[in-house]
């Protein structure tokens, strides 16, 4: 069972100096983010105190919105991920085994337990 991925986010943050000013240079940072199952559109991730630094006042949240992106081979219902595959008519009568390329880059092949139909 796939149970999600780790994913490097490199952003950029004002932060404070010592002598409380803050600097023109953004620091730049990186934050692993744990990308599970379901996740889609509709998620936005916060990290409190990730974010820019003012004088005077705590750091901001950094707010991570998940964007979607289209693939050829998936698409998506709910929280389900849909593969459909052609195949002829001969090997839906008498299956035998076709690969399948996940969205972490494995390679799968798989055997139809039976005859297939539409």
């Amino acid at each position: 069972m796939y149970n999600g991925a780790t994913k490097e986010l490199k952003y950029e943050r004002a932060v404070i100096s010592f002598d409380g000013e803050v600097s023109d240079n953004k620091t730049k940072e990186t934050l692993k983010v744990e990308v599970k199952p379901g996740f889609g559109s509709h998620t936005t991730l916060v990290f409190p105190g990730a974010g820019d630094e003012r004088y005077g006042a705590h750091p901001s949240d950094l707010i991570v919105n998940i964007e979607q992106v289209a693939n050829d081979s998936f698409r998506r219902n709910g929280d389900n991920l849909i593969y459909t595959h052609k195949i002829q008519l001969v090997d839906a009568l008498s299956p035998k085994p076709f690969h399948v390329t996940t969205l972490d880059s494995r390679t799968l092949a798989l055997v139809p337990p039976q005859v297939v139909s539409p």
